[in-house]
């Protein structure tokens, strides 16, 4: 079985705490023989592509330079937090819905099902459907 996760929240690299029970569950599925894959919001100073433990994790760019991504700032108050306390970050919404919908679509292709987590996520592999086909809970 291959799986892709498509989620907002996931370690930005190896050690990071940031949604580490995203990861968890990852590795958890792998252990159990599942074909993962992983693909999550790029932060600055984050690779765009990293196997992590031998699970493809991509994290597609959304805003040039690379200092622009700013969606995660807030920290563990997640999007919320980060439109509270800059709320110019939400211009980098559309960019960045743009490029999680083409990477979910990339990266599903060939999947037998997409995990989401959060409401963007699930939002945008419900529409990026028509290029993995994939089922998306």
């Amino acid at each position: 079985m291959k799986v892709c996760v498509a989620t907002t929240a996931f370690p930005r690299w190896q050690g990071d705490a940031q949604a580490v029970f995203v990861w968890e569950a990852v590795k958890a599925l792998a252990r159990q023989g599942i074909d993962m894959r992983v693909v999550a919001m790029h932060s600055p100073g984050a690779a765009t592509y990293e196997a992590m433990e031998g699970i493809p994790i991509h994290r597609p760019r959304y805003a040039w330079p690379e200092s622009m991504e700013a969606l995660r700032k807030g920290g563990a108050g997640g999007l919320p937090a980060t439109f509270e306390q800059y709320p110019a970050t939400r211009l980098l919404v559309p960019p960045f819905l743009v490029a999680h919908a083409l990477a979910i679509g990339r990266h599903a292709k060939g999947c037998d099902l997409v995990h989401a987590h959060w409401t963007i996520s699930g939002s945008l592999a419900v529409l990026a459907r028509m290029m993995h086909k994939a089922p998306s809970p």
